[in-house]
């Protein structure tokens, strides 16, 4: 995967862009939001989620700090629970309190535990569901033991399934967050893999361009999917996410054609390569 080639004062300038001009392109795709425009404050993670496809969540971060030391971004803090979660805006906005408040309490649903956890159960039940409707047997869950083998090198760590289709054995891991995939916990699972003797196959809302390539020096498929997957009953709470925040989410009923196709090219490859092997 080549990397794409920035400076940090390139990235200043399109925060700056996206903070002062109402058809940035990060406004300018999708259904309209009139609530969420130049003149808002945004949540940090808002802002690495939203520049994601062009520039890793942390030189993001570097630039809004950068910013923020020059006096054009302003900042303030608000505590959910035990978490303190910090809005900038642009330094000419006055009155912010109240679209503060709203989005405090909207990042308070969304995070809440029992959304978290649906959030996370759905997306493990619409894979499975793609997996077998394309013929992949799930020949586990929960997996931290398999064919006699156990990970002992982490404790309540495990793979969400194994899949096996045609002598090809995958490990599965899917996240479907706004964050990254912690690095350490994606170094655990590859090496559970690798222990096992699994195809790392790990469906993620968003990898790391790191992640892409660790995933790809391991001969595994990182599959990303993008949008954060609410279960049917969220409308609502989707609605508001992306109007206030305009944050990649959606109420998926199965997954989508382009993410499915992918994965079944890559297990194309596979079954190539293994072909490739024995005949040699």
């Amino acid at each position: 995967m080549a990397k794409k080639k920035y400076t940090l004062k390139e990235v200043k300038d399109d925060l700056k862009d996206f903070f002062t001009n109402a058809s940035h392109r990060l406004f300018a795709y999708g259904t309209p939001t009139p609530d969420c425009n130049e003149d808002c404050p945004f949540h940090k993670r808002n802002l690495q989620v939203l520049f994601e496809e062009e520039y890793p969540h942390d030189i993001t971060l570097k630039a809004i700090q950068a910013l923020k030391q020059e006096g054009f971004l302003k900042q303030k803090s608000v505590r959910i629970d035990s978490t303190e979660v910090h809005f900038v805006y642009r330094y000419n906005l006055r009155y912010v309190a109240r679209l503060m408040k709203q989005l405090t309490e909207l990042i308070r649903q969304y995070s809440d535990y029992s959304i978290s956890k649906a959030t996370g159960e759905y997306a493990e039940t619409l894979f499975s569901f793609m997996f077998r409707l394309n013929g992949f047997k799930i020949a586990a869950r929960n997996v931290s033991e398999y064919d006699g083998t156990k990970w002992v090198r982490t404790q309540k760590q495990d793979l969400d399934f194994v899949i096996e289709k045609e002598g090809i054995t995958y490990g599965v891991e899917i996240k479907n967050t706004f964050d990254y995939m912690p690095a350490v916990e994606f170094q655990h699972k590859l090496g559970i893999c690798k222990r096992f003797g699994l195809v790392p196959l790990f469906p993620l809302r968003c990898p790391s361009d790191r992640q892409f390539e660790m995933m790809e020096d391991a001969g595994g498929l990182a599959l990303k999917f993008k949008t954060r997957i609410f279960p049917p009953g969220q409308e609502e709470l989707v609605h508001n996410i992306w109007n206030f925040m305009r944050l990649p989410v959606n109420v998926w009923l199965e997954i989508p054609r382009r993410i499915e196709q992918h994965f079944l090219n890559f297990h194309s490859q596979q079954l190539a390569a293994r072909k490739s092997n024995t005949s040699q």
